[in-house]
C-alpha cells in the first residue's frame, strides 16, 4: 500500500539518474528550506523589535496563549503534534507532513515572541521547512526514501541558514533521527541542503553573529575541570526536560489545552515583573555578554530554563535550541569562576554542550563548536558534549520514535 504522492516509478532509470534527480532536489530542498527560515528570521527580528519598544504588550500574551491553544485545539492531530511529525517522518517516511504545519509554525512562533514567550526559533524553522519540502516532494512523486532524504536536507538547511554551520547541520540530519532514520545514505543530500542554504541566504544579505576563536591547552588538570563542567551542563539540560514535561503533564490534567496555555502565559507574565524581561523571547543578548565574557547575573541560565519550561510545557510553539544554546552559555559563564577557567571559553563549551544533551546529537554539537569558536579546542568541545548528552539521561527536547 502506497501513501497519497509516493510512487514506485522510475524503476527502470539508472542509478546514476536517480542519484543525479536526488541532488538536484537536495538543492532544491535546501533553497526552499533556506527561503522559508530566512523569513521567519526577518519577521521575527521585527516582532522581537516591537515587543521590547512596546512593554504593554506582555500583559496580552495570556489572551495570545488562549489563541494559540484554541488554533491547534482545532487542528489535525498530525499538525498539533508538530515536531513528532517531523521526527516520524524522517525516520521511515510513511506519515506525510500536513503542508498546514508551516503556517501553523510561522504564526505561532511569532505570536509567542511578539507578546513574550521564552521561545527559539530552529525547531519552527524545522517544522516549516519539512513541511514545504515534504509537499514538494509528494507533488514530484518521490519515493518514500527520496522523502526521507529529502527531510535530512531541508533539516541541514535549517541550520546553515539560522547559524551559519552547514556541517552542523548536515550532521545534526543524520544523528538526530537515531537508527530508525536514513543513516549516512543522507550525508550527500544533506550537505548539498546546508551548502545551498546558506548560500541562498547569504544572497538575501543575511549575516549570522560571528564570535571569538577559543583556545584550550591540553593537559589533565583542565581536562578534569571540563568534565566537571560537561556534567554540570548535562544535568542542567535534563532539569530543564524534565520540568518542561512536569509543566506539561499539568497541563494535560486540566484538560483543557487553551485555558492551560493562558494559564502559562500569566505565569511568565509575573515571572517576567519579579525577575525582568531580559528572559523573555530569544535572550541572545545574554549569550553574546556570557561569550564575550561580559557581565551576567550569576542564576541567569536557571531563570532561564524556568521561564522556557513554562513556556513550551503550556503549550506555546516557538521551539527551545537557541534557549537551550543562551542556557548553555550563561551556565558556563557562572562556572568558569569556581572552576579556575577562562568564562569565555566555558560559556563557548556550554553554549553547545547544554544543546548536545538536550537533542542527543553530540557530534553535531561538537561540530557546531568548531564552525562557530574555531579548532582551538575542538577535543574538548568534543568531549563536553559526548559526557554531557551522557549524564542528561535518555529524555530530551525532541521526540524519538
Amino acid at each position: 500500500m502506497q501513501l497519497s504522492g509516493e510512487s514506485s516509478a522510475f524503476p527502470t532509470r539508472s542509478p546514476l539518474v536517480l542519484g543525479l534527480r536526488m541532488l538536484v532536489f537536495s538543492a532544491v530542498s535546501g533553497a526552499i528550506g533556506s527561503t522559508a527560515v530566512y523569513t521567519l528570521l526577518w519577521v521575527l527580528d521585527h516582532v522581537t523589535s516591537t515587543r521590547t519598544h512596546n512593554d504593554w504588550l506582555l500583559f496580552l500574551l495570556p489572551v495570545a496563549g488562549f489563541a494559540i491553544g484554541r488554533a491547534y485545539q482545532g487542528s489535525e492531530p498530525s499538525v498539533q503534534l508538530g515536531s513528532a511529525t517531523v521526527a516520524q517522518s524522517r525516520r521511515d517516511g510513511t506519515k506525510g507532513i500536513p503542508l498546514t504545519l508551516a503556517w501553523y509554525s510561522y504564526a505561532s512562533t511569532w505570536v509567542t515572541h511578539l507578546f513574550g514567550g521564552s521561545g527559539g526559533r530552529i525547531a519552527s524553522g524545522m517544522q516549516i521547512s519539512a513541511a514545504l519540502t515534504d509537499a514538494a516532494a509528494r507533488r514530484l512523486r518521490c519515493t518514500l526514501r527520496e522523502r526521507q532524504m529529502l527531510l535530512a536536507s531541508a533539516t541541514s538547511a535549517v541550520f546553515a541558514t539560522v547559524l551559519g554551520t552547514p556541517l552542523a547541520g548536515m550532521v545534526f540530519a543524520v544523528e538526530e533521527p537515531g537508527r530508525r532514520g536514513p543513516g549516512y545514505r543522507a550525508l550527500v543530500p544533506s550537505a548539498i541542503g546546508a551548502f545551498v542554504a546558506q548560500a541562498v541566504v547569504g544572497g538575501f544579505g543575511y549575516r549570522h553573529a560571528t564570535h571569538p576563536a577559543i583556545r584550550l591547552s591540553a593537559s589533565v588538570f583542565n581536562a578534569g575541570k571540563l568534565i566537571i563542567a560537561a556534567v554540570v551542563f548535562g544535568l542542567a539540560a535534563a532539569l530543564y526536560v524534565r520540568l518542561r514535561d512536569a509543566i506539561a503533564w499539568l497541563c494535560v490534567r486540566m484538560d483543557r489545552p487553551a485555558l492551560a496555555t493562558a494559564t502559562g502565559g500569566i505565569w511568565i507574565v509575573l515571572f517576567a515583573l519579579i525577575f525582568g524581561r531580559q528572559y523573555l523571547g530569544l535572550s541572545l543578548p545574554l549569550a553574546n555578554a556570557a561569550l564575550l565574557g561580559g557581565s551576567v547575573a550569576s542564576g541567569a541560565w536557571l531563570l532561564k530554563i524556568i521561564v522556557t519550561a513554562i513556556t513550551a510545557g503550556s503549550g506555546f510553539r516557538a521551539g527551545e535550541v537557541t534557549p537551550m544554546l543562551v542556557i548553555g552559555a550563561t551556565l558556563g559563564a557562572a562556572f568558569a569562576g569556581p572552576l579556575n577557567l577562562d568564562s569565555e571559553v566555558l560559556a563557548a563549551m556550554g553554549f553547545v554542550a547544554v544543546f548536545a544533551a538536550a537533542s542527543k546529537a553530540p557530534f553535531a554539537c561538537a561540530i557546531l563548536g568548531v564552525e562557530l569558536f574555531g579548532t582551538g579546542a575542538a577535543g574538548a568541545l568534543l568531549l563536553v558534549c559526548i559526557i554531557a548528552r551522557c549524564v542528561s539521561g535518555s529524555k530530551g527536547i525532541y521526540p524519538r520514535a
